[in-house]
């Protein structure tokens, strides 16, 4: 890496870890139009240079750090904070072994002073290379609306519309174009993939969707209401913190239970959800759904 390269990333990881620092919850896109570099690239720098730090983006889309995390006790300057990152990111081909001890050093050196009471423990996400042909085509493709042909268990033209992490999986969201509707594609399950010379142009509707989308099974024509009633000794879970970003608290009873409405597009949507709260939540309706989870239970139960 040639030394003025060299310094432009040191300056922008120092510049990106003080704004995280100083709480200013910037967007990747606003951090790539200010550092003039591609959107990939700020993606590098977080995902991969950046990745000992407890960084995180929110639904908002805001980048920063997860609650509790400081640099502010650290007797490291930022900068030498960022050489220390970035020359481990250098030198992480010298082989598995190394690169492991390597980062356990920086670990200790990086986090020996922060003193901090909070532990929030980081989701599992599946690896990714942001840096494969394949993902660079889907960035162009995507930023300048090119149809696209994958290849899994077909060929396939499609209209990509974001690449999206639903449950620690990486997917592609693209509209079918012969079928016209909208699908996630595995980004691990794509073999091949070539940008076609067609244009196209995404609707409002499809680009604010990937706000709407609760799991891998998202169906853009089927929306319906989900209604639990959810016991009292769990309340708080659901006051605190939705369980989808569709969860509207209808009613609290004296008895201190709730009643909750989920919009959803399938019952995948919320079905792991509901069964991981069992026995202290009841589906209400709809009454298909009801006994659909009704009779899973009951032939778990014979199967034991």
């Amino acid at each position: 890496m040639a030394k003025k390269d060299y310094d432009k990333i040191l300056y922008r990881l120092t510049s990106i870890l003080t704004k995280l620092s100083n709480v200013e919850m910037p967007t990747l896109n606003e951090l790539a139009q200010e550092y003039n570099v591609s959107r990939r690239t700020i993606q590098r720098d977080i995902y991969e240079r950046l990745s000992h730090f407890p960084i995180i983006v929110n639904e908002n889309k805001k980048v920063l750090f997860m609650e509790g995390f400081s640099l502010n006790r650290t007797k490291l300057s930022m900068e030498e904070i960022t050489t220390l990152t970035l020359s481990l990111d250098m030198i992480k081909n010298a082989g598995t072994n190394f690169f492991e001890s390597s980062e356990l050093l920086l670990k200790k050196l990086l986090y020996k002073d922060f003193s901090t009471p909070y532990y929030i423990k980081p989701r599992e996400f599946e690896t990714i290379n942001i840096n494969s042909t394949l993902l660079n085509d889907l960035e162009f493709a995507i930023s300048t609306q090119n149809e696209v042909e994958i290849v899994n268990d077909k060929s396939i033209v499609v209209q990509p519309i974001k690449v999206i992490n639903l449950d620690g999986f990486w997917y592609l969201l693209a509209l079918d174009k012969e079928s016209k509707k909208v699908h996630n594609y595995f980004i691990s399950k794509i073999r091949s993939l070539k940008v076609l010379g067609t244009k196209f142009k995404l609707n409002e509707y499809l680009e604010n969707l990937p706000n709407k989308i609760l799991s891998p099974f998202f169906d853009d024509e089927d929306y319906f209401d989900v209604v639990v009633e959810v016991d009292k000794s769990i309340a708080d879970y659901f006051k605190l913190k939705k369980q989808l970003s569709s969860q509207k608290i209808t009613e609290e009873h004296d008895n201190g239970n709730l009643t909750i409405s989920f919009t959803v597009t399938h019952e995948e949507d919320i079905d792991n959800i509901i069964k991981s709260w069992l026995p202290h939540i009841k589906v209400i309706s709809p009454e298909s759904f009801r006994q659909k989870i009704k009779k899973e239970l009951e032939e778990y139960v014979r199967g034991l």
